[in-house]
């Protein structure tokens, strides 16, 4: 199975991956990535990863104009 990578902002975010997406991690955790709050965070934990890998973004990291469940496929990176 290829395993999106699962981005959250806080450790304790990790729990609502337990609680909702648990057949999207892999036994070892390695596709969670967490940011950190604050935008600069969140680009510098991402840079290295293939912009075409689907991201699973859980929490707030990144999220805050969006509406909760919100599906989004960013076509930009901005401040």
């Amino acid at each position: 199975m290829d395993y999106p990578i699962i981005i959250i902002a806080e450790e304790g975010e990790m729990k609502l991956i337990d609680t909702y997406l648990p057949q999207c991690v892999k036994q070892d955790r390695s596709n969670v990535v967490i940011t950190g709050v604050g935008a600069i965070n969140i680009f510098r934990s991402l840079e290295h990863i293939d912009k075409n890998t689907p991201i699973i973004n859980i929490g707030y990291a990144g999220s805050a104009t969006y509406e909760t469940g919100t599906v989004a496929l960013p076509e930009e990176l901005r401040l």
